[in-house]
């Protein structure tokens, strides 16, 4: 059965001082926590070591806008993946990018390539997207703790 993407969220019954689901807050401070600014960046680009990345965080979801390492081929990609498939299942959030190369030799993935190191992570293709997009959903969906 082809994966499907979510649908609109439903209307959180909490929202933390952004408008965010406190589970997506949380994700969001585990993200910054574990990253650093990109020196001289205006739009929000965060490192792991050499690897640069671009994440909005949305109701039930990380959007991953871009994910690059000048390290090419050397595993630091795939530790900066693994580390946002690790707060995308604690937190019980999709990742959702476009599986397209930023730039064409040198190193970079091909198109092939890349969509398959991205389904080596546990992503699924998204039906019908013409932007090749895929979405990475979680083993388990964040349930709120009941209030006492």
């Amino acid at each position: 059965r082809p994966p499907t993407p979510p649908g609109p969220p439903a209307p959180p019954t909490q929202t933390g001082p952004d408008g965010l689901p406190p589970a997506t807050l949380a994700a969001r401070q585990c993200y910054l926590r574990h990253t650093t600014p990109v020196p001289g960046s205006r739009s929000g680009f965060r490192q792991l070591g050499p690897v640069r990345m671009l994440v909005c965080f949305w109701q039930d979801r990380m959007s991953l806008l871009q994910i690059h390492s000048d390290a090419r081929r050397a595993g630091h990609g795939s530790r900066a993946m693994a580390l946002l498939v690790a707060i995308a299942e604690l937190h019980g959030l999709h990742i959702v990018a476009n599986a397209l190369p930023l730039a064409h030799g040198g190193g970079c993935l091909d198109q092939r390539t890349l969509t398959a190191w991205y389904l080596g992570f546990g992503f699924e293709h998204i039906p019908g997207s013409s932007m090749n997009a895929i979405i990475y959903s979680p083993t388990r969906r964040h349930r709120p703790e009941p209030a006492d």
